[in-house]
């Protein structure tokens, strides 16, 4: 059983007016009911929704006995059935959008064939005046959801509407539940006949709610015939112990369950009632294995595909850890293309027969039997891939036999593209200083709060161009890496410069593994051998390589804003025409040391006069197209780029 719980505010407080927030409610799970000696009376166990709101973990303190197991620790306490502000009923699906979109009699008879607006004075669709409800979430904020006039006037005819919201509006049946059939028949009538009246709807949230089971769910969405869409947000069903179909999902396209602290084998007891799913979004449901509760995998059940259509998964926020099982466990998806894990816990991505794989990181090797050959995006942002042995270059490795596919890679936010690989670019403490450090602050994967925080933003760490150009030399086949194109122009840049680094000693060739040599051999054939010359110091290329890469370096000016103070108000730097202006920007906060987002800042070409001229060229660069090379926009030796406030 689900409820509710919002208290009464005390009588020393004002009452809430219009226009003015009310108590926020919190969400939870009644485990139990019944006595709590040697207190008198009845108990409700209840496991919030949101941790930090519970006592304890079902154990009466005072007396030691346990009455209930939350799935949560630390997210239980006891509460009185009659407590003020406690729902244990909730509201049927047409009572809820009754409440939120309709009069009480707009509904009451079956012969219209369209929901009208609710009625009453009339109000002038321009007016302003709104009224707020205040909701609890798992992230220790409130969200505030503005009720005002112009909302109220889109919904003249219900039954043209496409997507209806009914998140926090306690939905928590279908119908109204009777233990006589005929009055079961009924409610089943009505809510047909609402779901008819619904004709056009494709999309519906009903996150936060308190629907007990997935069951009850499937109840709604089979009267809605177009509906493709389904946000479950945060909601806490009750656990599937055995496969399930239910046909009320067999249409949806794209499912929501971030926040419900389902497990991948539930996932699989569902699957058989989603044929024709093609996005799941999984996120923010503290898993750390996709195996069952043991931590083993049932290897049958892990052979049998499900999802025959699913092409996107979306695993963030969660605290997997263990990349092998994540491709073993996700092999059962036969047409998956996109994978994201970012904000997951992956300090590694060896694959078990990576050694065994091919010596030349582009030869053709027969595909292995449980792979996601498919896959063409992965997403591992904010992980704790700090080694580029175990990282980058296991990617590299393993990609051509298990993800022959693959193109796009985002690793924004790992220790690879914080920093670039030294003499010791294997030893964890000189690879990134202060990644340990920054394991203690609270992260998404980590803090129980923010791990459930469904808007909050990441965080990451500025992006070192030497993480990126090597990321891009040794990965032949990343055509777009952070969600910005390679270049043939950025890739031949990328080659040169890891070629020279190796060179110079800033990276220690005798500590690269077999396919990243394998894949230096290959580099070093494209653009020639970069040896210490023995007549000079400096480093020479063969006659058949290309000009040195440090030759076609151009230096720039950066003038920053007063505000970046104590920063210097300008600097240089020196970087290659192929660069992208957005890696530039990257470059200059790590010069600056401070953030300097798109949305209060943009950046400013000022080109020298051309010869003859005396007045210097402004070029204004629009923060959506700096995905564009300095090159562009004209940008060359000498020239300044200057960081401007918004106005």
């Amino acid at each position: 059983m689900r409820c509710s719980y919002a208290p009464t505010p005390s009588t020393s407080s004002s009452a809430p007016t219009s226009g003015t927030a009310s108590r926020p409610a919190q969400l939870g799970s009644v485990l139990y009911k019944g006595p709590v000696p040697p207190t008198k009376g009845t108990w409700l166990g209840i496991e919030w929704d949101e941790p930090s709101r519970g006592r304890h973990s079902g154990v009466y303190d005072k007396t030691g006995v346990r009455y209930f197991h939350p799935r949560i620790q630390g997210a239980g306490s006891f509460l009185r059935p009659d407590a003020k502000g406690l729902d244990l009923r909730g509201k049927t699906f047409e009572e809820a959008l009754r409440a939120k979109y309709l009069d009480d009699d707009d509904c009451g008879d079956g012969d219209n064939n369209v929901l009208e607006a609710r009625s009453g004075p009339q109000i002038d669709p321009l007016d302003s005046s709104s009224t707020t409800r205040r909701y609890a979430t798992d992230g220790n904020f409130d969200v505030e959801v503005v009720l005002s006039s112009k909302v109220t006037e889109r919904f003249h005819q219900l039954g043209r509407l496409r997507e209806v919201g009914l998140e926090w509006e306690s939905v928590s049946a279908a119908m109204g539940v009777t233990d006589d059939g005929e009055s079961r028949a009924r409610a089943l009538g009505a809510l047909q006949e609402l779901g008819r009246r619904l004709s056009r709807l494709e999309v519906l949230n009903l996150s936060f709610s308190l629907l007990p089971s997935l069951h009850e769910a499937a109840e709604v969405a089979n009267v809605l015939s177009r509906l493709v869409h389904l946000s479950l947000n945060g909601n806490r069903f009750t656990r599937l112990v055995e496969p399930t179909q239910l046909p009320g999902f067999a249409r949806l396209r794209r499912l929501q369950l971030n926040s419900t602290l389902m497990t991948w084998t539930e996932i699989r007891h569902a699957a058989p009632s989603f044929p024709n799913l093609e996005e799941l979004e999984f996120g923010h449901n503290r898993l750390r294995s996709l195996c069952g509760p043991a931590g083993q995998a049932d290897s049958s059940a892990s052979s049998l595909l499900i999802f025959p259509k699913l092409v996107r998964l979306n695993l963030e926020a969660n605290e997997l850890g263990d990349w092998h099982e994540i491709v073993e466990q996700l092999n059962c998806l036969p047409s998956l293309t996109d994978l994201v894990l970012s904000s997951n816990r992956l300090s590694s991505l060896v694959l078990p027969d990576s050694a065994s794989s091919s010596s030349s990181p582009t030869a053709h090797v027969p595909e292995p039997r449980h792979r996601l050959r498919h896959l063409r995006h992965l997403d591992l942002v904010d992980n704790l891939l700090d080694s580029w042995t175990s990282s980058v270059d296991a990617l590299g490795a393993s990609a051509p036999t298990n993800f022959p596919t693959l193109q796009s890679v985002r690793l924004r936010g790992n220790g690879v593209t914080s920093s670039r690989p030294s003499t010791t670019a294997d030893d964890p403490a000189n690879a990134v200083p202060d990644r340990r450090a920054a394991e203690a602050q609270p992260s998404p994967a980590s803090n129980p709060d923010l791990a459930h925080d469904l808007d909050q933003p990441p965080h990451p760490e500025p992006a070192s161009p030497y993480g990126r150009l090597l990321i891009i030399a040794r990965l032949a086949f990343v055509m777009d890496l952070d969600g910005s194109p390679v270049s043939r122009a950025e890739r031949d840049d990328a080659e040169r410069f890891w070629v020279e680094q190796l060179a110079k000693g800033a990276e220690d060739e005798a500590q690269l593994g077999e396919w990243a040599r394998t894949r230096l051999r290959e580099v070093r054939l494209k653009h020639g051998q970069v040896e210490p010359s023995r007549d000079n110091p400096a480093f020479s290329t063969s006659t058949s390589s290309r000009a040195k890469l440090k030759d076609r370096l151009i230096h720039l000016h950066v003038r920053l804003p007063p505000s970046t103070s104590p920063s210097p108000s300008s600097t240089s730097l020196a970087v290659l025409p192929s660069l992208r202006t957005l890696l530039l920007r990257a470059q200059i906060v790590r010069i600056a040391r401070l953030p300097l987002p798109k949305s209060q800042y943009r950046l400013v070409a000022v080109l020298q006069p051309a010869e003859g001229e005396t007045d210097e060229v402004r070029v204004e660069i629009p923060p959506a197209e700096e995905g564009k090379e300095l090159s562009w926009w004209g940008i060359g030796d000498g020239d300044t780029v200057e960081v401007v406030p918004m106005e």
